[in-house]
Parts: C-alpha cells; sequence; structure tokens
C-alpha cells in the first residue's frame, strides 16, 4: 500500500491566525480528535510542536489516542504535507508505514525550522496567516471501503474592532513632562490608553499604552489607522508584542499634530484600531466529516471521556452555568413540556436563543408569565436543549433524539446546536435512516448535510436503491428523489 494509492482518509487541519501561535519550545498544539468507525472506532489527531521539542525543528506527528478502542496495534501508511490557500502541497513528506499502539504518535522532523515557518518565510507557508497540515491515511494491508475525509479548523486569536473619538484635538496642548491623556479604552481583555506627547519640534505626537486586563494574554498585534471626516483610513501603523515578561506595552506614533489640525475639519480626532490578540484558549470548529467519522468532542459528550476545551465558554463559566441549572439557583421562569417542568432562567435562555429573547422583551405573554409552556418539542428534547444552553454538553444523546434536537435547534435559532446535531447525525448515518435524514436536511436547506446524505446514500447504492425505506421515500418525496439519482449520475 506504501508504493500505491488507494481510499484513504484525507485529514485536513487549518489554523487560522498561526502566527499568534503562543506556544513555548517543548509546547503541543494539538487538533480536535476524531473516531475512525472503518478502524474499530480508535481516535485519532494531530499534533505539533511549533517552536520544536528540543531544538527550533518544526515537529508535526499523527498520534494515536487510547480511547480504550481497537486492537492493542494497528499498522498504518500515513503522509503528511503542507498546503497552500488553494489546496495544493506546498511540501509533501516521505510515506511512512508505521504500528501504532495505543497513546502512540510517529511523524516528521524532516521539516523546515518555526523561523522558516513562522519568519522568514511566513507569506509562503501562511497565506493569510493561516497554516494547511494534510494527514492521508491508508489501512497497511487492507484497503478501506470508501475514501474518508476529515476537516476542521483552530483559531488561535480573537479580533476585535472599534473607533477611537478624541473631540476638541486642536485645544489639547501636552504638558512637557508628563503629556495629555486624550483617550482611555476599555475591552474585555485590555485597557488603551492614549496620550499626546511633546515631540523633538513642539508637534505633538500620540503615545499608545496597552496594559492587559486578561492574565492569560499571550500575543497582540493591532493596526491603528487615522479616519479623515468621511471614514477613509489614512495612515496606518502597526505593532505588536507579546506579554509573557511585561505587563504593559507603549508605541510612540509619528502622527504630526500640527499636520492633522491644518484643516478644522480634524477637530475631532478619529482613530480605528483592529487588534487581533491570543490568550491560550483556542476556537475550533468542524467544516467537513464523511463516511463513518465522528469528531470526537461529540463522541466526548455522550461518553464524557474529553477534557479538551472546544468551545469559547470557558471551563469556569461553564462549571457556573451548570451549577445553576442542576441546583435551580435564582431561576425565575418554568417552562413546561408535556406536563413537566423545567426551572430555568430568563436572561440565559434570552443570551443563547433570539426566540426565547423575544419572548421575554417583547409585548408577549410570556414576559410577565411564570410558567411557559413549550408545545413544540416534547420532555426529552427539551430536556437536552437546555443540557446544552447551560453546559454545553450533549451527555446521553441518541439518533432519535438528535434528530428531533434538530428541529428544535432550528426552531428556537440555536445555531451553533443545531450545527452540532448535523454533524452527530452524519456519524449516524446507516441505511435505514438515510433517507429520513435527507428528508431532514432538505427540509431545513441544509446543504452540507444533504449532500453528505446523498453521497453516503450513492455509495451504498442497491442497498439503498432497492430497501423499502427507499421504496416509501419515492413516494412522498419525487423531486427530492430525482435530485438524489441526479446526483448519483454526477458523482459517477
Amino acid at each position: 500500500m506504501s508504493n500505491r494509492d488507494g481510499n484513504c482518509l484525507t485529514f485536513k487541519w487549518v489554523i487560522e491566525k498561526a502566527s499568534f501561535c503562543w506556544h513555548k519550545k517543548g509546547e503541543i498544539l494539538e487538533s480536535p480528535s476524531f473516531i475512525i468507525k472503518a478502524l474499530q472506532e480508535t481516535e485519532w489527531c494531530l499534533f505539533m510542536y511549533p517552536k520544536g521539542y528540543q531544538d527550533s525543528s518544526f515537529l508535526l506527528h499523527l498520534k494515536r489516542k487510547d480511547n480504550g478502542k481497537g486492537p492493542r496495534e494497528i499498522s498504518l501508511v500515513f503522509e503528511l504535507s503542507i498546503l497552500d490557500e488553494n489546496g495544493s502541497p506546498i511540501r509533501t513528506f516521505k510515506r511512512n508505514r508505521r504500528p501504532f499502539y495505543k497513546d502512540s504518535s510517529y511523524g516528521e522532523s524532516d521539516i523546515p525550522t518555526w523561523e522558516e515557518i513562522f519568519l522568514f518565510n511566513r507569506y509562503y507557508f501562511l497565506p493569510n496567516d493561516t497554516l494547511t497540515i494534510c494527514c492521508k491515511m491508508w489501512k497497511a494491508d487492507d484497503e478501506f471501503s470508501m475514501p474518508l475525509q476529515w476537516s476542521t479548523r483552530t483559531k488561535i486569536a480573537t479580533e476585535q474592532t472599534f473607533n477611537i473619538k478624541i473631540p476638541n484635538f486642536n485645544k489639547i496642548e501636552p504638558d512637557r513632562h508628563k503629556g495629555a491623556l486624550l483617550a482611555v479604552t476599555n475591552t474585555q481583555n485590555m485597557t488603551l490608553n492614549i496620550s499626546l506627547v511633546d515631540g523633538l519640534r513642539g508637534d505633538g505626537n500620540i503615545l499608545f499604552e496597552i496594559i492587559p486586563t486578561d492574565e492569560k494574554m499571550r500575543f497582540f498585534s493591532f493596526k491603528l489607522y487615522l479616519l479623515s471626516i468621511i471614514g477613509r483610513k489614512l495612515e496606518c501603523i502597526p505593532g505588536e508584542c507579546g506579554f509573557y515578561y511585561r505587563k504593559s506595552k507603549s508605541w510612540l506614533f509619528q502622527f504630526s499634530k500640527r499636520k492633522l489640525i491644518a484643516n478644522e475639519r480634524y477637530n475631532m480626532l478619529t482613530l480605528f484600531c483592529h487588534c487581533c490578540f491570543s490568550n491560550g484558549e483556542l476556537i475550533e470548529e468542524i467544516e467537513t466529516i464523511q463516511n463513518s467519522i465522528i469528531p470526537s468532542k461529540y463522541l466526548a459528550s455522550v461518553r464524557s471521556n474529553s477534557s479538551k476545551k472546544t468551545s469559547i465558554m470557558t471551563t469556569g463559566a461553564t462549571e457556573v452555568l451548570k451549577s445553576l441549572y442542576t441546583n435551580q439557583i435564582l431561576c425565575d421562569v418554568k417552562l413546561r413540556a408535556q406536563m413537566e417542568i423545567f426551572p430555568a432562567h430568563r436572561n440565559i435562555l434570552s443570551a443563547r436563543s433570539p426566540v426565547f429573547r423575544t419572548m421575554f422583551t417583547s409585548d408577549m405573554r410570556e414576559k410577565s408569565s411564570q410558567i411557559v409552556d413549550i408545545p413544540d418539542i416534547n420532555a426529552d428534547v427539551l430536556r437536552f436543549m437546555l443540557q446544552y444552553v447551560y453546559t454545553e454538553s450533549l451527555e446521553g444523546l441518541h439518533y432519535q433524539s438528535a434528530y428531533q434536537l434538530y428541529v428544535a435547534a432550528d426552531m428556537y435559532q440555536i445555531l451553533d446546536l443545531k450545527n452540532k446535531c448535523s454533524v452527530f447525525l452524519r456519524g449516524e448515518l446507516i441505511r435505514s435512516n438515510a433517507c429520513d435524514v435527507l428528508v431532514l436536511a432538505d427540509v431545513y436547506q441544509d446543504k452540507d448535510l444533504k449532500t453528505d446524505v446523498q453521497k453516503f446514500i450513492v455509495k451504498e447504492g442497491k442497498n439503498i436503491f432497492t430497501s423499502d425505506e427507499w421504496k416509501d421515500f419515492i413516494k412522498e418525496n419525487i423531486q427530492l428523489a430525482a435530485d438524489t439519482m441526479l446526483f448519483k449520475c454526477i458523482e459517477e
């Protein structure tokens, strides 16, 4: 197999804002993990040492995790590569055949140094500040029955933009020794102090100071623009710094005050700041899942075996909300489904669902009602929905519940929950339920889910097209069946 191609699993890992990677030498950046049903439900991931393990070599590994599944040893052939923005390989490394034991990994060390990737050739390896890693996996002594695909995205940094307006700028004179404080802007993660200080020829220069208020702040960069009266960006000055060893950082910008106030239109000084920062938290999302691959973070919600952070909700916040929910602390509303009562909090429901927000803030009867009837969904589905709203967990979820929860998530516009149900349903596709999931995807215009189900049906071929489920499906869904057959012809 190492010398010929066949059906393989292609795993693509896209890392956004890669230059904000805060990891020191010897520290690991790990991809979201996934379960491969065709490999006896074993769990896999990629990981890298961005700045090397012992030296500056950029190390990249494929790892089999120990999730208690599968045999002691699985032999695979794998190939690692770095892709450009169009998905073409920039650098492909030799194909290897290795025995993977539980909690073991193999990788490549014959890779450019981190300086070459992140500094000297960053525009080559990091187009749009994005590093894309591809891993192809083949069975060593057999072949996958069909091609498998898994694509995920990790975002290392968060972006913020805001305007800073300084009125009567032309009347402000800096103190010779202390300068003049122009503005103080507070964000969730930092405080920005902007001051006017004397220049060499009596001109005022702008001093821009950043004080991180988030003790986890690792790296920060910004672009500061001077805006014209019509909002046009006139000048841009970039800056960046790490916060490992310092509590604040200042930059002196050479904006001439005399030049700025030459026209009376600049009586109001307006600055536009675009900043990015990393604070040690990763935001992860799934892009593509095809054929018998399940993201571990969703199985983790069923098996409770994952500790990796996979959302923007911090662990502390999750624990607080979970406590409010399980202990029913300070509940101010009760939801009722099928005569079962669920105590909840209006503000939390409103924050998670635009539909609940409208109920509780507009002139509707639910605004003042202590008990709100939820007639659209059954009690079990409401329980799962509240469990997710408060904890982002889907522990105990199974196919039938996921199907109904998908509908409820759409109804109450909890879009991240809807997406997770969609992913879960992909992983649960079998011959007997494929038609039902296809109808669901079509009704709710979920193009990605619909495409994946159609691909599953085409792969199964006669096993589905000759089944009773398909015959019943055609009777009620003639156009959708025709679309699927057209899809089959195009695929072939």
